[in-house]
């Protein structure tokens, strides 16, 4: 079974925007689950993703085995997310937010969000699946907030994959960002 986690902010920002039904899709997540349990490894789950390129809502959803709530739309894009799971080896993906642009249903951003809490997955273990990973010209701290990341990204036929370190914990990876190219 799947649990699906998502906080209280997020439900006062769509109540703030006046959305329906928006609202009923965040609410939907806390009475969804899942017969399906995923049971992958960090490199597994970057994989299958990778994969399911082009992404859609359908194509994510699969891979996770869980829904992804639309929370926001405008006339240029829709923002979809998830909540909270657990993957194996204490791998926490605190949420997948995937942005699809409105015109195209193209894919902006895929952002897997880990805990960096629960375990500690190292830029060493990256650079073992991806070697050519090297620290990105645009994702670096600039000093304001313990939450900013350091970026390594690795260039794939599509575009990037960046992996980012919180410098509060800069040992370990905190989110997974799939980038087309030309959104970079």
């Amino acid at each position: 079974m799947v649990i699906y986690m998502i906080s209280i902010t997020e439900i006062v920002n769509v109540l703030r925007k006046g959305s329906i039904a928006c609202l009923s899709g965040i609410l939907c997540l806390f009475c969804s689950t899942s017969n399906a349990e995923p049971k992958m490894k960090l490199e597994e789950l970057v994989q299958k993703l990778e994969d399911a390129n082009p992404w859609t809502v359908e194509r994510v959803e699969s891979v996770l085995g869980a829904k992804l709530a639309l929370i926001d739309s405008n006339d240029v894009f829709t923002v979809h997310t998830s909540g909270q799971f657990l993957f194996e080896e204490g791998l926490i993906v605190e949420e997948v937010h995937l942005r699809l642009t409105v015109a195209t249903n193209g894919m902006i951003r895929l952002i897997v969000s880990l805990s960096d809490e629960a375990s500690c997955f190292t830029l060493d273990r990256i650079k073992r699946t991806y070697p050519d990973t090297k620290m990105s010209p645009y994702g670096f701290p600039r000093g304001h907030s313990l939450n900013e990341k350091t970026y390594f990204w690795t260039k794939r036929p599509w575009g990037h994959i960046a992996f980012g370190f919180k410098e509060r914990r800069r040992d370990c990876l905190s989110g997974i960002t799939f980038i087309p190219t030309g959104e970079e």
